[in-house]
């Protein structure tokens, strides 16, 4: 907050609240026997019978602490936040395969789902059949359970997205902020490295505005698909149009794995259905 030196009236004089006033001293600084008042804000503490004289004083003190409030408010801190999150820049737009890649992916697992499971749920549901068939008649629905579970979660979800907020737009670089000021592009800036060894400001992404965390052997991208910058980084998914990334690395993984299982599945129902118990 920026100090403001308070000039105490004639009536703030010893004897006035009673006989119990404490010296005024600048907003925000230290007084006499109080310390630092909290906020930048002035305190002032009394006893007593209050007269005219004191209403007046208190009145003063009251005008002075909205005037400091509201400067306290316009101006930064040092290291603070200089323009507002709503005053930046929208974030970039999707690129076209974020919208059209994930139709491939969500055509492709439910087409082989659904004949993976009409191809085993069909032998298994036959008279005469083995228990081994009828087992897989219940597996093949559960694995095509898992897999439509897991193509949602990489769809929908936003796994590794760094998301704007207070923690990673600020500090704004000092050349960003002056551009986004005069509002001019910044089209042509390159991404600007954080402090060496600090444990958060990695690099300043031009485009996202903002702040990614220190990341080893590329774990940390912007995605010309998505638009955006993501933690943990693997690849681009063209079949789903997600990064993947390590926190939906599990479930991707798992997707591939119920794609081999159900055809194990229903080769184990075709199998079992054409050697039928004599």
């Amino acid at each position: 907050p920026v100090p403001v030196p308070l000039v105490a009236p004639a009536s703030a004089t010893a004897g006035t609240f009673g006989g119990e006033v404490d010296s005024l001293g600048s907003v925000g600084g230290p007084c006499p026997r109080w310390g630092s008042a909290p906020g930048g804000m002035l305190r002032v503490r009394e006893s007593g019978a209050r007269g005219p004289e004191d209403v007046e004083v208190a009145e003063d003190v009251e005008v002075a602490e909205a005037e400091v409030a509201v400067a306290s408010a316009e101006a930064p801190s040092a290291g603070g936040p200089q323009l507002p999150l709503a005053a930046l820049p929208p974030l970039p737009s999707r690129g076209p395969g974020f919208r059209t890649e994930p139709l491939l992916g969500i055509g492709t697992v439910l087409c082989l789902s659904a004949v993976l499971v009409g191809v085993t749920h069909s032998l298994a549901a036959a008279p005469e059949t083995s228990g081994l068939v009828k087992a897989t008649g219940v597996l093949i629905w559960v694995e095509a359970l898992v897999a439509i579970v897991c193509t949602a979660i990489l769809v929908c979800g936003s796994a590794g997205v760094v998301q704007r907020s207070p923690e990673t737009c600020y500090p704004i670089p000092q050349e960003v902020e002056e551009r986004l000021r005069e509002n001019g592009s910044l089209d042509g800036f390159q991404n600007i490295a954080g402090p060496a060894g600090h444990p958060t400001l990695g690099s300043y992404c031009v485009r996202c505005l903002v702040w990614r965390p220190p990341g080893k052997n590329g774990s940390i991208h912007h995605c010309r698909t998505c638009s955006r910058c993501v933690t943990g980084f693997d690849h681009h998914c063209g079949v789903f149009g997600r990064c993947i990334v390590r926190r939906n690395m599990p479930s991707f993984l798992t997707l591939i794995s119920m794609m081999f299982a159900g055809m194990a599945t229903a080769m184990i129902a075709v199998l079992g259905g054409v050697a039928k118990p004599i």
